[in-house]
């Protein structure tokens, strides 16, 4: 059944013997699918900011060091052009200027590390964010200088995205007209293992890509020791939402088949550990009174130390995959 909102059906998760692809099976057809997409569903929740802020408030010197550090990054690393600088840190200017440029570079490093989603910019560079939802991540990207269009394919957000400046369109992804080579990159964020026909959608997504542009990709790793650990109570298995359930082999072999060449893939921290133990106690009755361990604030922080470890280890819960054009 759907355990996340409580709706009745029986489905599973099979593997093709040949090519080891994981899928939804029995697969909701696309007009059945739109019932276990209610309004309240996660990524459709939440206010469109009108104004998104880089930078902490506040005057204190640990502020200022880590808004110029921040700064620093966005501009000499990611070639973006911050209107509003922060109030510089005097910690920094005083510093020699090789260890100036050794805490840039560590800071670009942490920076990276925990703002995976953040591309290098590209002048008046456009983007396509594929599934939207209720378009934070387009409103971060268009206060960083994109030209940002959003697409989903319900419209549930859309008219407040809109009051924003953002241009939204919902329908069908192969009825959108948008022009050959459009757009320099193209995202999707947990999105592809929603679609009925991912391999085919990725063949339309990549006339949407110019020459030189690029396609960032993330989805939930079924190949992880968390998914193998929690077997049908993993979290992330999300059926029947989710039609298809990629390992890294698999999404990489799918780009390849669409016309894409894979450039970097990363083993994101994030994880749902908290929640899959959630289930999986649910499940088990008689162990009821294990639950106060799913307090996301007193003991998730300690199951997510393990993120650091499957994300170290290449074995992390969600995976982000760079790729770009096969020309």
């Amino acid at each position: 059944m759907d355990r996340l909102h409580k709706k009745q059906g029986v489905f599973a998760v099979v593997e093709c013997l040949q090519c080891g692809f994981r899928y939804t099976n029995p697969r909701p057809t696309r007009k059945a699918i739109e019932d276990f997409y209610p309004k309240n569903y996660g990524p459709y929740r939440g206010e469109v900011p009108s104004e998104i802020d880089w930078f902490s408030k506040g005057s204190s010197l640990l502020v200022q060091f880590k808004n110029t550090l921040k700064y620093r990054v966005l501009t000499r690393y990611y070639d973006y052009q911050i209107r509003n600088r922060p109030l510089g840190s005097l910690v920094i200017k005083q510093l020699p200027e090789k260890v100036q440029r050794l805490v840039e570079r560590l800071a670009w490093r942490l920076f990276k590390m925990r703002n995976p989603r953040i591309p290098v910019f590209c002048g008046n560079g456009r983007v396509l964010d594929i599934g939207c939802g209720n378009g934070l991540y387009l409103s971060f990207l268009k206060s960083l200088g994109w030209d940002v269009t959003g697409f989903d394919i319900e419209d549930h957000i859309a008219p407040v995205l809109k009051e924003t400046g953002v241009s939204v369109f919902t329908g069908n992804l192969e009825a959108f007209s948008a022009v050959r080579g459009t757009y320099d990159l193209i995202t999707m964020w947990h999105v592809l293992e929603h679609l009925h026909e991912p391999l085919k959608d990725l063949k339309t997504i990549r006339k949407l890509l110019s020459d030189h542009g690029s396609i960032l990709i993330e989805v939930p790793n079924s190949d992880s020791p968390a998914a193998k650990l929690f077997r049908s109570d993993w979290y992330q298995w999300d059926l029947p939402r989710h039609l298809s359930h990629f390992t890294p082999q698999s999404l990489i072999r799918m780009l390849n088949e669409s016309g894409f060449r894979v450039r970097d893939i990363i083993h994101l921290r994030r994880s749902t550990l908290p929640l899959s133990l959630k289930y999986w106690i649910d499940k088990k009755k008689s162990l009821n009174h294990l639950t106060f361990l799913t307090n996301q604030d007193r003991y998730g922080r300690i199951l997510r130390f393990f993120d650091h470890i499957y994300s170290f280890g290449r074995s992390g819960e969600n995976i982000l995959v760079a790729a770009e054009l096969q020309l």
